[in-house]
């Protein structure tokens, strides 16, 4: 169900797709071409001195709220938390591996 900003009903396409486009007009900024992010300002080894232990990812693991709802990966941290003792490790060394 989609309503207008007077609150009426919208069900052709066309006024569905204009009503978005309204909205995201009135709270999206324009683009100035510049990008908030370089990675060139970033020095090179500005991430050296990060460590992952198991013990850190098996606690980092282990504080997640146990939601039954997906997250990004499509896996629920209930589940997450229930292989915490098998993917604690491989996820370490995939850390490793990133950095």
């Amino acid at each position: 169900m989609i309503k207008d900003e007077a609150g009426k009903m919208l069900y052709d396409d066309v006024a569905k797709a204009d009503c978005f486009r309204r909205h995201f007009e009135s709270v999206f900024t324009q683009d100035n071409n510049i990008p908030a992010y370089t990675a060139s300002k970033a020095p090179h080894d500005s991430f050296t001195d990060i460590t992952f232990s198991y013990d850190n990812v098996f606690k980092a693991i282990m504080d997640l709220k146990a939601k039954p709802s997906k997250g990004p990966d499509g896996l629920p941290s209930f589940f997450i938390k229930h292989m915490v003792r098998r993917i604690s490790f491989p996820l370490m060394l995939m850390f490793f591996a990133v950095i």
